[in-house]
C-alpha cells in the first residue's frame, strides 16, 4: 500500500471536486510550510479573494488548518495556515471518492 505522502503528492485535489487554486495552495503549504494569506498572494500571484475561498475549500476537508491567530487587522484575523496532515487528507480523499 502506498504512503499517504505519496498519495497526496501524486493525487490532485481537483479529482474530489476542489478547485485548481485549492490544489495549488495545498501543494504550496506542503512545500513551504505555514503561510499567511498575504504570503500566499505574493508566492502564487492569486487575488486575496481566491486565496481565501480556496483555503475555505481546503479547511472543509482538513487539508488546511489555521495554526496561529494574530491580532485582527481591518476586522479580519491574520491567520497563519498550514497543510493538513497527509494521512488525514488522504483518508478524506478516499472517503469522498467512495461517496
Amino acid at each position: 500500500m502506498k504512503s499517504a505522502e505519496y498519495i497526496m503528492r501524486y493525487t490532485s485535489l481537483t479529482s474530489v471536486g476542489l478547485s485548481k487554486n485549492a490544489d495549488l495552495i495545498y501543494r504550496c503549504l506542503n512545500a513551504t510550510g505555514p503561510q499567511q494569506v498575504g504570503d500566499l498572494i505574493r508566492l502564487l500571484g492569486l487575488p486575496s479573494r481566491q486565496i481565501r475561498q480556496s483555503l475555505d475549500e481546503l479547511a472543509d476537508i482538513g487539508a488546511a488548518v489555521p495554526v496561529v491567530e494574530q491580532p485582527p487587522r481591518a476586522n479580519r484575523p491574520a491567520r497563519t495556515w498550514s497543510a493538513g496532515k497527509p494521512e488525514a487528507v488522504a483518508a478524506e480523499v478516499r472517503t469522498i471518492r467512495l461517496e
